[in-house]
């Protein structure tokens, strides 16, 4: 499963603009309203498990939640950087889900040991890495 975000442009319209607000600068509102689009999809063949959608003025996280729900003990969930928080990853691990998610810059995991390939095995927050049955660390 891939987890990811968007934005999407909604009519220029006062029914739309008091709840998807267009983007403004110092002195005048420009371009079209944007409504941030978020969905957990089947990496396979393409198809949407999960969506959740709101104001582009909230981040990412603010809706990702909403998601948790499609998730389970059978999936391996990919993610970009935007949703490296510990809260969050633990709430994905509450699921059952297994996780594979780019961290930031910003993020300084415990390297517990450098691997072959040049890659390291981390720990990121207060919990450690589980194995997987039937696979074995390198």
């Amino acid at each position: 499963m891939a987890l990811d975000g968007t934005h999407l442009h909604t009519p220029d319209e006062e029914q739309v603009t008091w709840h998807y607000p267009k983007r403004s600068g110092e002195q005048l509102e420009f371009g079209y309203p944007l409504l941030r689009l978020l969905a957990v999809v089947e990496c396979g063949a393409g198809a949407v498990l999960a969506a959740a959608f709101g104001p582009e003025t909230s981040g990412e996280l603010a809706y990702v939640r909403r998601l948790l729900n499609c998730l389970n003990a059978s999936m391996l969930l990919l993610a970009d950087a935007g949703f490296d928080a510990v809260d969050f990853l633990r709430d994905v691990a509450g699921t059952g889900a297994q996780f594979l998610v780019r961290s930031s810059a910003r993020r300084c995991p415990t390297i517990q040991r450098r691997l072959p390939d040049g890659s390291s095995w981390a720990v990121t927050g207060t919990w450690k890495p589980r194995r997987l049955p039937g696979c074995e660390l390198l």
